[in-house]
């Protein structure tokens, strides 16, 4: 079958990725519909929509936007991007996402089918909307059985796999957010979404003592003023120079293909600031910085970022270079 690439960036040399291990690039199945293809995000695109297009589902289930797990947080932002892109094609699924990797979760290891899965304490006081799923004993034992037959996956991790086979499955997200744009009026202030809690993230174990002398959860929140999108986050200490962030900005207009979209990267440290449009460097790209005693805002031109409709955001926040904060992907529309 040939797809239409419609949304690539026509005479443009793109990137492909190429698996360190394996050194592949592209899909090297021949009994896949995607036999050939490069390992470029515009083929991911076009096999995630058509598969949901072909299907049609009710419901999809994919991993979660919080996972330290970088390939699972960008299946979620493939996922949001395919659903806008299918709007007013088929009726719009719930989505369920599901958390994998989260360090030091869940615990006990091990089987434990009497046990009730709960969230992962990082996360208590965040706007993160939790559900529960209970499962009957039938449904318990195929978990069980399934995780079995992953042998490539047990071998090294059975004790791991095996202790989300428990009483109930979880699932959530972030609500999304909805900005109206607003004046800057000279006295007037400037309003902000509800601000939502970052928390900690690591991928492998950080010393509790290096932590315990700079974490101090913050919060985020967004608003868009005066053809501004501007990011606010809030810490409850003194901010030192030494203070910065990683911010990531992908905007999706229904006008402009994705991949033709600005994928903006920040980067922060105290008053100054590194813009990257993809991996190429932008100067005079018009950032503005606030860098206060307890706040940080960053004003990012619309223009910028395409002139999107919404944007998926996360922040990820470091003292030095270690980081001690993220605010996970959030899907920001603007009104």
């Amino acid at each position: 079958m040939v797809r239409s690439r419609s949304f690539a960036n026509i005479g443009r040399r793109v990137n492909r990725f190429r698996d360190r291990l394996t050194r592949i690039s592209s899909v090297p199945y021949k009994g896949n519909s995607s036999y050939g293809d490069e390992y470029v995000g515009e083929n991911i695109l076009a096999d995630l929509t058509e598969q949901i297009l072909d299907y049609k589902p009710n419901r999809i289930f994919v991993s979660h936007p919080a996972d330290v797990n970088v390939d699972h947080k960008t299946l979620y932002l493939f996922l949001q991007v395919a659903l806008s892109d299918l709007e007013g094609r088929m009726v719009k699924p719930k989505i369920y996402p599901y958390l994998v990797h989260c360090v030091g979760w869940p615990k006990p290891e091990h089987y434990h089918p009497e046990l009730e899965l709960h969230p992962p304490d990082k996360f208590n006081g965040s706007r993160i909307n939790w559900q529960h799923l209970d499962l009957n004993a039938d449904e318990l034992d195929k978990k069980y059985r399934a995780i079995l037959f992953y042998t490539s996956q047990t071998q090294s991790s059975a004790f791991y796999l095996f202790s989300f086979a428990r009483r109930n499955e979880l699932f959530s997200d972030y609500p999304e957010l909805e900005l109206k744009p607003q004046s800057i009026l000279e006295g007037k202030d400037i309003v902000y979404s509800d601000a939502s809690q970052m928390y900690k993230e690591a991928e492998y174990p950080i010393d509790p003592k290096q932590v315990e002398a700079i974490e101090d959860k913050g919060s985020v929140s967004y608003a868009v003023a005066g053809n501004y999108f501007i990011v606010r986050l809030d810490k409850p200490k003194k901010l030192s120079n030494r203070f910065g962030v990683m911010l990531y900005i992908f905007g999706y207009s229904k006008s402009t293909p994705f991949a033709q979209m600005p994928k903006m990267r920040i980067i922060t440290m105290g008053k100054s600031c590194k813009v990257f449009s993809s991996k190429n460097r932008l100067i005079n790209p018009g950032v503005l910085i606030d860098f206060g005693r307890n706040s940080l805002i960053i004003k990012i031109p619309l223009k910028l970022l395409g002139q999107p409709d919404y944007t998926l955001t996360a922040l990820k926040a470091y003292h030095g270079n270690l980081p001690i904060d993220v605010e996970v992907f959030r899907k920001v529309k603007i009104k």
